[in-house]
């Protein structure tokens, strides 16, 4: 066994580099990978996803270290390719750069038989590539991991009225990446592409996992929990839950399990490490050389328009929502409670200081805490938080269409022990290049189980926060309603500007800035969006000229 370990690793360590590709055809560059001696004809195009780069498929991967599945990839005898998109930008940008990149990687390899293996959002630009540029041509083939194909309620509440920038260095920055990923966003984006021709020659196979991991990955996975991501729905990885990672389509196959079936195990894989070679490599393997049958164009496609309905177990609150600067909450009993404080924030639970409780994330000065309770306990908080606490029972139940067009949207709401319901909503409406165009405020009281109109009358993307009492619970729901005419949303947006700039700076900038596709620069000679590396991190900040 010892000397097929150290064979294996000696013909791992002599596998070349990927070498960078500049073709002139491309705004971005792409990396060819090392050669196989006795290759395949198929090349397989590795597309990352938002946050990352080329490197998370042979270089380290956050949290995991080194990634092997390049070496994976060229050991099996297939010619690799890695793109380089923009970390955080949307689909529309980076599908018409990938749709470039693949037909130089056609050129180059001199042929078409090409799969692409995609991680995260890295799934929907490549949706777009081949659908929305035209970059299709022949079958193609999409094996996608964790990808958000429907969105992610994590964006929703990234948007929301719940918003603390710093928490955004956890979950996500508040850039055009995440603004296309909100819910009502993205079924708008799949309900284009099913009705464009190309999309019956694309093929799919939809790998995902429900661990939910790390932290911060684990606060999101509660989140999501309270939002569709629950057990009985066959769970999330900490990022997608498990019905958004899996696409209704023509030509689309499942591949993992959900939690609920998979009493082994099989699919106990996080967002983070779902593309790592040594978890997924082999199911990628076995998917190369297949498509699924043409009896698949009989499954039944989602109606778009439909209604959805969330159930949350659970309350949010946080210091961009709360406007006591001493806060104090009663948590229920049997609750599951998470806190995340700002690095000078003051905690006591029952009374007594909890800062020795709190623990630091990585390096950050961001705090957190996670604890159950059995009776109700006093917690206070004084300076920036964001918390969640979930009971686990007596679900809120909101019903509601993502995408309404034509009329006045409405919710219906329930809660269970009680007639009467009164609710609070916050709804921030964003126009289709993400930028915030107004804040409306309602608040009154329904009967249990009855319709709320709302008075939207306006196109644009509406990130609603509300939050339903009733005289035993306190529950929270975050949710997304695209408004829609017949002229608005007739064309794509590429130069997506979203709200939650940290910063507005109108005079010379010194120090290297990145811009919103990830590249370095010195001299900013125009406006827009660009990031700032400060403490390991990237503040986004927004340059006016």
């Amino acid at each position: 066994m010892s000397t097929v370990i150290l064979l294996l690793s000696f013909l791992l360590s002599t596998i070349p580099a990927p070498v960078r590709v500049d073709d002139p055809q491309c705004e971005l560059p792409w990396f060819r990978g090392a050669i196989p001696p006795t290759p395949h004809n198929t090349v397989l195009v590795f597309v990352h996803g938002k946050h990352d780069d080329e490197t998370i498929w042979f270089d380290k991967l956050n949290h995991y270290g080194h990634n092997d599945m390049y070496e994976l990839a060229y050991n099996a005898g297939y010619k690799t390719a890695f793109v380089r998109l923009g970390s955080e930008a949307t689909m529309w940008y980076n599908g018409r750069v990938l749709a470039e990149q693949l037909a130089s990687i056609e050129r180059y390899f001199n042929t078409r038989n090409i799969v692409i293996i995609a991680h995260s959002k890295g799934g929907i630009d490549a949706q777009a590539a081949l659908v929305y540029y035209n970059s299709i041509g022949a079958p193609r083939k999409i094996i996608s991991l964790s990808t958000p194909y429907y969105g992610s309620p994590l964006a929703d509440l990234l948007f929301s009225n719940f918003y603390v920038t710093w928490l955004a260095l956890l979950i996500g920055q508040a850039t055009p990446a995440a603004f296309v990923l909100q819910t009502a966003y993205m079924y708008d984006f799949q309900e284009r592409l099913s009705s464009d021709p190309d999309n019956q020659y694309l093929y799919y196979y939809t790998l995902s996992g429900w661990d939910i991991g790390p932290f911060p990955l684990w606060l999101g996975g509660l989140y999501l929990n309270m939002h569709g991501g629950d057990y009985a729905h066959g769970g999330n990885d900490g990022a997608v839950t498990f019905e958004s990672a899996h696409l209704s389509a023509p030509h689309a196959s499942r591949i993992s399990l959900p939690a609920y079936s998979d009493h082994q195990r099989k699919w106990f894989f996080n967002h983070f490490n779902m593309p790592l070679g040594d978890n997924t490599w082999y199911y990628i393997d076995s998917l190369l050389d297949v498509y699924p049958v043409l009896a698949s164009y009989n499954k039944k496609i989602s109606n778009f328009k439909s209604y959805r309905t969330i159930k949350s177990t659970g309350f949010i609150r946080s210091s961009s929502s709360e406007k006591n600067d001493n806060l104090e909450i009663v948590i229920p009993q049997n609750s599951q409670v998470y806190l995340v404080v700002n690095h000078d924030t003051k905690v006591s639970l029952g009374g007594q200081d909890a800062d020795n409780k709190l623990r630091v994330y990585d390096d950050s000065g961001i705090k957190y805490l996670n604890f159950n309770t059995k009776n109700r306990q006093k917690l206070s908080v004084n300076g920036e938080f964001f918390l969640l606490v979930n009971e686990g029972r007596a679900p809120l139940e909101v019903r509601y269409r993502p995408i309404v067009a034509g009329t006045l949207p409405h919710i219906q709401i329930k809660m269970e022990q009680g007639s009467n319901i009164s609710y609070r909503i916050v709804a921030k409406v964003y126009n289709m290049s993400g930028n915030l165009r107004d804040i409306i405020n309602l608040h009154g009281s329904v009967k249990n189980g009855s319709s709320i109109t709302l008075p939207f009358y306006s196109p644009g993307l509406y990130n609603l926060s509300l939050v339903a009492r009733n005289q035993n619970s306190e529950r929270t729901a975050i949710f997304t309603i695209l408004v829609k005419d017949n002229t608005e949303f007739n064309h794509k947006t590429e130069n997506i500007q979203t709200a939650y700039i940290n910063r507005v700076e109108n005079h010379n900038i010194h120090g290297s800035l990145m811009d919103i596709l990830g590249r370095r620069t010195k001299s900013i000679n125009k406006s827009g969006i660009f990031f700032r590396k400060r403490g390991g991190k990237n503040t986004p900040i927004i340059v006016i000229k």
